[in-house]
């Protein structure tokens, strides 16, 4: 991969122009669905890992107002999340998120979890996209009805991490119940995070979280993509090993892998349905856990968020279904490498000849080819 480091040169300034522009036009004719607002959007529960322990981690999807990077900047390219949200109809309500866990609350038995993940499809910590007097009813609920929990995760975006409503947060659940903040950095590269994924946030800005919240004595979790658009699937291995091995330099407390899949309304669902990307394998991704084994053990979330995925990463129909089990269930279980090291299948020669594939164009100018192509050819997304 030739990378354009330079984040001031004409052909990168130029990418990441069109690339916006293309991501705000692409939702200009978006027709607004009907939600109750006083309805949560979906559940789940996923494995989750405290105090050295594997445990059940129930999963509460709000239906919120939107991601104001989104609307600011045309959101991230594989993000589907959006098609969600109010984001094109009447603002959440401080008394509509309320309502919406407090519905939770009545109708599942939260107390048997040790840990509980809360998620507006954006940034918790953004006044916009979720009042602060709502979230801070929410913990209060959360701390007078599940005394003995253990962790609250709630998400934001790098750049709106602000210490004072962290402390206030932390002060409403009581010692008793940590409070977890994850982040999606994506990528340690400038031009990777920037231009294949329109995140927007500085290295600089990220270190800045991680010292506050290991001063803070709050738990970090930080999300790397793997596969990423724009990157051959060797470059994506790489990028992903260098990523991780950043992070925990830096010293964030856990590296959680979001493995690339594709859902509706999105630029990645564009590409791929030009053939001009293509889903990760799922050899690249065992691959990658090997060479970031001496450092770090990341979580995997599975192929399940609050937009559905229209395609999610495989190998061949023989393998697939044992792969993803050994790693997305067996090894997020343990993080036992023994699950996925003795894997094999005859379609690794076929993973193994895709490793092989080079592109020796940098960044912006694979950009720039791709938003051209689909500016002559559009294609409907796929539903």
């Amino acid at each position: 991969m030739t990378p354009t480091r330079d984040t001031s040169s004409p052909p990168y300034r130029q990418a990441l122009r069109e690339l916006r522009g293309f991501l705000r036009d692409m939702k200009k004719d978006v027709r607004a669905k009907n939600f109750d607002p006083d309805k949560i959007a979906r559940t789940d529960v996923r494995i989750g890992h405290v105090d050295g322990k594997t445990v059940d981690r129930f999963v509460v999807h709000f239906r919120s107002t939107g991601c104001l990077w989104d609307k600011r900047a045309g959101g991230c390219t594989m993000c589907g999340f959006w098609n969600e949200t109010a984001q094109f109809m009447r603002p959440i309500t401080h008394r509509n998120f309320v309502n919406q866990f407090a519905d939770v609350l009545r109708t599942h038995e939260l107390q048997q979890y040790p840990v509980l993940s809360l998620y507006n499809a954006g940034s918790f910590l953004v006044e916009q996209e979720i009042p602060l007097s709502a979230v801070e009813e929410i913990m209060g609920l959360v701390a007078r009805h599940l005394p003995d929990l253990k962790r609250v995760i709630i998400e934001s975006k790098v750049e709106d991490v602000d210490r004072e409503k962290l402390r206030g947060l932390q002060k409403i659940l009581g010692n008793r119940t940590q409070l977890a903040l994850a982040v999606g950095f994506e990528s340690q590269d400038d031009t990777v995070r920037n231009l294949c994924i329109n995140k927007g946030c500085t290295k600089r800005q990220f270190e800045n979280f991680v010292e506050l919240t290991r001063s803070d004595g709050l738990h970090s979790i930080v999300y790397l993509i793997l596969k990423p658009p724009f990157l051959t699937e060797r470059e994506a291995i790489d990028e992903a090993v260098a990523s991780t091995r950043y992070v925990c330099q830096v010293g964030a407390s856990e590296v959680n892998y979001e493995t690339m899949t594709i859902e509706s309304d999105t630029f990645i669902n564009l590409l791929y349905a030009q053939g001009l990307y293509k889903l990760p394998w799922l050899w690249s991704v065992a691959e990658i856990l090997q060479q970031v084994r001496p450092f770090s053990t990341p979580f995997l979330t599975p192929f399940r968020y609050i937009a559905d995925s229209i395609d999610t990463p495989r190998n061949c129909p023989r393998c697939t279904s044992s792969v993803i089990k050994s790693i997305y269930q067996d090894y997020c279980a343990d993080f036992e490498a023994a699950h996925f090291a003795t894997l094999t299948c005859r379609c690794k020669a076929d993973w193994e000849q895709e490793l092989a594939r080079e592109d020796f164009r940098s960044i912006p100018e694979r950009v720039l080819s791709s938003l051209a192509l689909l500016r002559e050819q559009p294609t409907p997304v796929v539903r």
